[in-house]
């Protein structure tokens, strides 16, 4: 067989590139033909989409504007519409034998009929039917443990891990519900993300799978929903903490009017509640709240019910407060546990004529469930070898690194730079103000530049010093002594408010709104800029503590010098980690344990003098100043600021990761449920 040509090699590689090239243009086409003829076998609905498209480098497939339709009147959910639906496998873990995906869902809309009826069987000839002689097959009793239940099986597959599912900008629409008219009950902006869906902890960090959701309820009204579960726990184990809030009556007056005769002219509807289940029990409570409840009698079927509510309203009323209130308590088996009705009974009597009750929170012990981490899942799910504490930590510090990429920490630490860059030289200025109360401004001015300098150079350091002496020059005049002093504040809090928006990102936190919520998180931002003046004062007067122990003990004992500069680092150390703390609890606007805190602070702490040094290194002994001519003062600073703020938001990252896998979890702030409803 004669050889190949050059020319024939040459062209035999452009037509299979030329036919890969087709192959690819032609994939999507196919597959949506493809998609299509199955989702009109999908009986008794109609499928449509209009496009789908396959990655498979990249190990995607989405499916846009995906439209099911049936008739309304036969099944109780005739339409649904979804605008993108994006699948996402990761081909690296497959190849290492294990199965890792995610899932988006973007616009989803689902239209649900309450009053559709159920399909007719097909009548039939009438046969008698073979008599069953199978025996008796009981209920499966949760508390037997067997190898042939579910979660026993799904724990022997290979490796899956689903990364996440999201929904995001979904609707909810319901209609036909007796007595509602026209109109519908809706669910709108609806957001799902349930994540950690695993059944082996090689591939996750925790059997832990999380979820949070959140909803326009009726219009005004809000929904959230945080909770964490493990699917795979032999009964169901989880704790969940919901909140509705200002849901708007008068969407259901129609159904007043039909049930009870009267007309909801105004109120809001809200409700807070938490549960926790374990090894067959569950604890927990709801709270529902009715506030600024106004009605008006309407003739019809119900009169004398609906003035018997109306009348039992008014009584139970908050004359302070206008709120009807109650607390519910439940706690036993999970499938029929007590009720505490007397209980409530109190609770709706002490709101109505004594406190009002406050639409919080408890966190109480009681809904706190028996600790359940991965160890004891895995010990349930027949996983003989515990991993060590060391593993643990890895796991925690490969989560961080994997956060850190998916919330684009970098292109966060860059708008960071950016900020401060503007806010540096009145965030140190009022610093070195409130330590200069009891040092010196000039003493403490020296003191933070010299450290500065040792950090980011001789020339950045002395451009950051030019820039606190032009800060500082202010107009003698009172008036505007006040709007320099409150210009100062408002530059030095900017970088506070850019530092809260990525820990609400890294923390999975939702910003508060509205015009309370912004004025308390500017002087949030204010108050954290003090208590950073603060650290430095305390930070001062320990070094000065240090270096007077060592004067007068160098005159008693000789102490080498490496002591004292442990000593010196070590004060950082605390000094850093006291710093961070205070950022991670107070910042984002989401609860997490004083214990998670302290672990990633000193975790952060411990990065931040490594990288201090690492940096002052690189920039304060280095030719990158020095490269730039003028600007490179200017060029120091921010590669000094971006550094270091990729060390911060890891570390904030790692406190996420440490808390949700070994802590305690983060929680949503409880001013971000009632804002209206807290007194």
């Amino acid at each position: 067989m004669s050889k190949l040509s050059l020319a024939q090699r040459a062209w035999f590689v452009a037509g299979a590139l030329a036919a890969a090239v087709f192959a690819r243009a032609a994939l999507p086409l196919v597959l949506t033909r493809v998609l299509n003829r199955l989702l009109r076998k999908v009986s008794p609905y109609r499928g449509t989409l209009d496009d789908a498209d396959i990655d498979l480098w990249k190990g995607r497939l989405v499916i846009r504007g995906l439209r099911l339709t049936a008739p309304a009147e036969k099944l109780a959910v005739p339409a649904a519409t979804i605008g993108e639906i994006s699948l996402k496998l990761d081909w690296k873990q497959l190849f290492r034998g294990a199965i890792v995906a995610s899932a988006d869902i973007d616009k989803p809309a689902v239209l649900i009929r309450a009053n559709a009826e159920p399909p007719k069987p097909k009548e039939t000839a009438a046969t008698p039917a073979p008599p069953d002689r199978r025996p008796m097959v009981r209920p499966l009793d949760p508390s037997v443990q067997d190898e042939s239940r579910w979660n026993r099986k799904v724990a022997k597959l290979p490796p899956i891990r689903i990364d996440h599912i999201g929904i995001h900008g979904g609707e909810v629409h319901v209609q036909g519900v007796p007595g509602q008219g026209g109109s519908d009950l809706r669910a709108e902006n609806l957001n799902v993300r349930v994540e950690n869906i695993t059944n082996s902890i090689n591939v996750a960090p925790s059997l832990a799978a999380r979820l949070h959701a959140d909803a326009h309820i009726l219009g005004a009204g809000r929904f959230r929903l945080d909770g964490r579960a493990f699917p795979l726990a032999d009964s169901p184990t989880f704790e969940v903490d919901v909140a509705l809030r200002d849901v708007d009556l008068t969407e259901l007056s129609d159904l007043s009017r039909a049930r009870v005769a009267t007309e909801l002219r105004s109120g809001q509807l809200s409700l807070v509640a938490e549960a926790a289940a374990a090894e067959g029990r569950i604890r927990g409570y709801a709270k529902p709240l009715i506030e600024h409840l106004e009605t008006a009698r309407d003739g019809g079927d119900g009169a004398v019910q609906g003035a018997v509510l109306r009348n039992i309203a008014r009584l139970l009323r908050n004359a302070e407060t206008g709120r009807i209130a109650t607390r519910v308590d439940f706690e036993g088996d999970l499938k029929h546990p007590d009720v505490g009705v007397a209980t409530a009974l109190k609770t709706t009597l002490v709101n109505a004529f004594s406190k009002p009750l406050p639409a919080t929170f408890e966190e109480t012990a009681e809904v706190t469930i028996p600790a359940v981490d991965a160890e004891a899942m895995r010990e349930r799910t027949s996983k003989p070898k515990r991993p060590s504490k060391l593993k643990a930590v890895l796991g925690v510090f490969k989560e961080a690194f994997r956060r850190f990429g998916a919330d684009n920490a970098p292109r966060m630490g860059a708008t960071l730079s950016y900020y401060t860059a503007f806010s540096m030289a009145p965030l140190l200025l009022l610093a070195i103000s409130v330590a200069g109360m009891v040092f010196g401004r000039d003493a403490v001015e020296g003191r933070v530049v010299g450290q500065l300098s040792g950090m980011i150079g001789h020339d950045g350091a002395a451009a950051l010093q030019s820039m606190i002496q032009a800060a500082q020059k202010t107009s003698s005049a009172a008036a505007a002594s006040v709007i320099g002093v409150i210009s100062l504040l408002l530059g030095a809090s900017a970088v506070m408010s850019e530092l809260k928006f990525a820990l609400n990102k890294i923390w999975g936190a939702h910003a508060r709104t509205g015009l309370k919520a912004t004025i308390s998180d500017k002087l949030l931002s204010v108050g954290m800029v003090l208590v950073l003046g603060f650290l430095l004062l305390v930070s001062l007067v320990a070094s000065a503590a240090l270096t007077a122990l060592g004067k007068y003990l160098g005159n008693v004992l000789p102490i080498p010098a490496f002591v004292m500069e442990t000593l010196n680092v070590l004060l950082s150390f605390a000094v850093f980690a006291s710093m961070f703390a205070a950022m991670f609890k107070s910042l984002p606007d989401a609860k997490i344990k004083w214990a998670d805190v302290w672990v990633g602070a000193i975790a952060t702490a411990f990065l931040f003098i490594v990288g201090k040094f690492a940096l002052g290194a690189y920039i304060g002994r280095g030719t990158v100043g020095s490269s730039y001519g003028a600007a490179g003062s200017v060029l120091v600073i921010l590669l000094w600021i971006y550094y270091s703020a990729q060390i911060l938001y890891f570390g904030a990252e790692f406190t996420k990761a440490y808390s949700d896998q070994l802590g305690t979890g983060v929680k949503p702030s409880a001013a971000d449920i009632p804002e209206k409803l807290a007194y």
